[in-house]
């Protein structure tokens, strides 16, 4: 019976100990094959899969091919309810067996419980640290999760200028013409004496984190078509991560 290992299965979302039963097929010594005596035990059980089982494949290697096997891990509870369900003495033995592993498994999770006032304190102190990294990690990204809500609702674009302004006012220290002179530099927008200049360049383009705005503006004698650079949306959460780690541009 010792070669029924126990180990931990996540069934319903929970780590379950739990049992493969195919093991317990070979240790009830049953005269019946596999398929044909799990599927009557889980019926007799009145068993809810993904509740009090759970079934997953096992690939082994078979040289003549064949599929791979269908195995199905049984909770400790379960695998106690159908060694019963043997009626005979072999079953009887195994129940016992999986309620001392069961006893057994009790003990240790106690044994990991502070035992003396001063490893509850030390317990205290090391989820104290744990709890204050987790705080000022929160803290850390709390800039970007604030403006990740801001502009996750919104599916247009706004002018450098208004993405100024929103980056100040949350703390992202820069202007507009600072903004203008970052993006310049680092190659999003065009620079130097051209007609596309402080256009978005191909590649900015091609990220998706600029797009430019036509605007057809009436004049006293004709009618002149404006261009103006816009941050899209992809690209206002792309910016805010990147300038929420260097807390400025």
């Amino acid at each position: 019976m010792s070669n029924i290992q126990i180990f931990q299965q996540e069934i319903n979302n929970e780590k379950v100990n739990s049992v493969n039963a195919r093991d317990l097929w070979v240790a009830l010594e049953s005269k019946q094959d596999f398929s044909t005596w799990i599927k009557a035990r889980l019926e007799q059980a009145y068993a809810v899969e993904n509740e009090d089982y759970g079934v997953f494949h096992k690939t082994v290697e078979n040289l003549k091919g064949g599929r791979p096997l269908l195995e199905y891990a049984l909770s400790l509870d379960l695998a106690k309810n159908i060694s019963m369900l043997e009626k005979n003495e072999k079953g009887n033995q195994i129940r016992k067996y999986f309620i001392s592993c069961e006893k057994q498994l009790i003990q240790q999770q106690s044994h990991s419980l502070p035992q003396t006032y001063l490893e509850a304190l030390e317990s205290l102190v090391e989820s104290e640290k744990r709890n204050q990294a987790l705080q000022e990690r929160i803290e850390q990204d709390r800039p970007k999760v604030t403006f990740a809500n801001a502009v996750s609702g919104s599916d247009s674009s706004i002018s450098i200028g208004q993405f100024a302004k929103i980056l100040k006012q949350n703390g992202i220290e820069t202007g507009r013409q600072r903004l203008f002179n970052y993006f310049r530099e680092k190659g999003y927008l065009i620079k130097g004496r051209t007609k596309d200049f402080n256009m978005p360049t191909q590649k900015a383009m091609e990220q998706g984190l600029f797009e430019v705005q036509e605007k057809a503006v009436a004049l006293k004698d004709k009618t002149i078509l404006s261009l103006s650079p816009r941050v899209t949306t992809k690209g206002q959460k792309f910016f805010i991560e990147l300038f929420a780690d260097k807390q400025g541009v």
